[in-house]
């Protein structure tokens, strides 16, 4: 069943990448890998595998926290950041929590290479993203 995690977790293995496994609510398995940062000291994220083991996705939870009198304003950055970015998007959760998104279809060979490479495409896209969504947050209204 979790084929697609354990080679990811080779793959991370193999390249000396620390990483911690858990598991989702829902008993999937899930991988979280923290990585330093120019913007943020820290960015982690969590690797899901769905049930049929046909896909990865790929989250970063609370990049920033919005507060309710600022989502409008965070919204439009968050419309932009999604205009520009290719791999990854971002959405505010129900808590207010700012949220890096990325889905991808794998196949277990592929696993490795390619949740690496969204991995370290994700870690790029929040830590660049960071000091854009702080100025939409706490900057002057324009």
């Amino acid at each position: 069943m979790e084929q697609i995690l354990d080679r990811l977790c080779s793959h991370l293995d193999k390249n000396n990448y620390k990483y911690d496994r858990t598991e989702t609510v829902s008993g999937c398995g899930a991988v979280r890998v923290r990585f330093r940062a120019h913007n943020l000291d820290v960015v982690e994220l969590h690797i899901l595998a769905d049930l049929e083991n046909t896909n990865l996705a790929l989250r970063c939870f609370d990049v920033c926290r919005v507060p309710k009198d600022r989502q409008a304003r965070m919204e439009h950055c968050l419309n932009e950041l999604n205009r520009r970015r290719r791999w990854y998007h971002f959405y505010i959760d129900e808590e207010g929590g700012v949220v890096a998104a990325c889905d991808a279809v794998v196949a277990p060979g592929t696993a490795g290479p390619v949740g690496m490479e969204l991995i370290l495409r994700g870690v790029d896209a929040v830590d660049e993203s960071y000091p854009v969504l702080m100025k939409a947050l706490w900057g002057e209204k324009a």
